[in-house]
């Protein structure tokens, strides 16, 4: 019962921060759970988020997935995104070609054990391919 609770407490917790983020357009970082949050949406491709920590293993990983929405155009993304974590920067710096309607996982190892995953998106350019 105390688990149920801890746990309805932690998902209002992340509604209202979420809630929190969408009102404040001028602070452009998200801080990571375990579920995939949204960074950006740019020419049908989708960007989003998560921070795991696999029950298994002492690592955590932050992780992106890259969808491309669109039926018809692969496209080609460029992005830079860095991850404030435990006070220390690192990049994801990617040029990749997204075949159409496919999803792309990119994933970092992060230090060991639970971390704060702070991310924050630099650059995200999405060009389509073959189109007229």
């Amino acid at each position: 019962m105390r688990k149920l609770i801890s746990i309805t407490i932690l998902s209002l917790f992340f509604s209202i921060s979420l809630q929190t983020f969408s009102c404040f357009a001028q602070e452009n970082k998200i801080y990571l759970d375990e579920s995939w949050q949204l960074l950006q949406e740019k020419g049908k491709v989708q960007m989003s988020a998560l921070k795991k920590t696999p029950k298994a293993l002492l690592n955590t990983y932050a992780v992106l997935k890259l969808e491309n929405k669109d039926s018809l155009f692969k496209k080609n993304v460029e992005l830079r995104v860095e991850a404030l974590v435990d006070d220390k920067y690192l990049v994801f710096e990617k040029k990749i070609t997204l075949p159409v309607n496919e999803e792309v996982i990119l994933q970092r190892k992060l230090d060991l054990g639970e971390v704060d995953v702070g991310v924050e998106v630099l650059q995200f350019k999405v060009i389509d391919l073959e189109n007229p």
